[in-house]
C-alpha cells in the first residue's frame, strides 16, 4: 500500500457490516470464560475487542498526556509510520496499519478492557443467583460487552460523561442485544447515563457488584467537555 492509498481509504479504523457484527458477537457469546482466571490472576483473551472498537471511531483521537495521538500520527507521520512497519514486513493489512499508527515512536492510542475479563470478573463476584453491577466509568465498552454475555448480570448500569463515548455506547445496546435476541440468548437490563460517577446516586443496597476502569484524570483526554476527563468515583454504601 503506498501513502496515497492509505489516505484515501482513510483511517483504518474498526469497520463491520451488519452480518460481521453478528458473527463477532456470537463469537464472544459462546465462549468459555469460566477458567479464565487461574490463580488470581486474569488470562490474555482479545474475543469481543474488535467489536466493542468499532463503535468508537473517535477514541483514535483520544490524547494521552503529550503523546501524539494515532489519527495525528495518520495526517501527519503516515509516510515514516508506513517505512518503519515495512521495514519488519508487517504493513499488508489494516490490522497492520493501526498497528503502525499506534506504535510509532512519541505516539499512544487509548486501552480497553476486555470483554472477557470482565465477564470472568463478573462471574467470580456476582452473587449466585446474579444481580445489579455498576460500572462508573462505561469507557469503551469492554465491561459492557462482558455484562451482556455474563448470564448472572441481570442489570448493568454505566454512567460516562463524554457525548461521544456514551453514544457509542448507546448504540452498542441498541444493535447488539436485538442480536443477541434473534439469537436465543437471554437480555439484561441496560442502563446507561450520560454523567460522571459522581453524579450519579444509586439506591442504597441496590448494587451487587462494582467494576470498572478509573478514569487516568487529566492523562488521557477524552473530550474537551466540562469532567469528561477528570470524573470521579463517589463513596457510598451501594451493597
Amino acid at each position: 500500500m503506498t501513502v496515497n492509498e492509505v489516505y484515501e481509504a482513510g483511517f483504518p479504523i474498526y469497520c463491520f457490516t451488519f452480518q460481521e457484527k453478528r458473527e463477532k458477537l456470537h463469537q464472544f457469546l459462546k465462549g468459555d470464560y469460566r477458567r479464565l482466571i487461574r490463580n488470581g490472576v486474569i488470562g490474555q483473551n482479545m474475543t469481543g475487542l474488535a467489536l466493542c472498537w468499532s463503535f468508537f471511531p473517535h477514541s483514535w483521537s483520544v490524547q494521552c498526556g503529550d503523546m501524539l495521538t494515532p489519527m495525528q500520527v495518520f495526517s501527519n507521520q503516515l509516510e515514516d509510520a508506513l517505512v518503519r512497519r515495512r521495514a519488519m514486513d508487517k504493513c499488508k493489512t489494516a490490522s497492520d496499519l493501526r498497528k503502525a499508527l499506534s506504535t510509532y515512536s512519541g505516539a499512544q492510542g487509548v486501552s480497553n478492557f476486555r470483554p472477557s475479563a470482565a465477564l470472568a470478573l463478573y462471574n467470580r463476584y456476582l452473587p449466585k443467583e446474579g444481580g445489579t453491577v455498576w460500572d462508573m466509568s462505561s469507557g469503551f465498552g469492554g465491561r459492557l460487552l462482558g455484562a451482556m454475555a455474563c448470564r448472572k448480570v441481570r442489570r448493568y448500569i454505566g454512567t460516562d460523561p463524554a457525548t461521544l463515548t456514551h453514544e457509542g455506547l448507546c448504540a452498542m445496546r441498541d444493535e447488539l442485544l436485538p442480536m443477541m435476541d434473534t439469537m436465543g440468548y437471554r437480555i439484561p437490563a441496560i442502563e446507561l447515563h450520560h454523567m460522571g460517577s459522581e453524579d450519579f446516586p444509586p439506591e442504597p443496597e441496590s448494587i451487587d457488584c462494582c467494576l470498572s476502569s478509573p478514569p487516568y484524570s487529566s492523562h488521557e483526554k477524552y473530550s474537551d467537555e466540562p469532567n469528561s476527563h477528570t470524573s470521579g468515583f463517589r463513596r457510598m454504601n451501594c451493597g
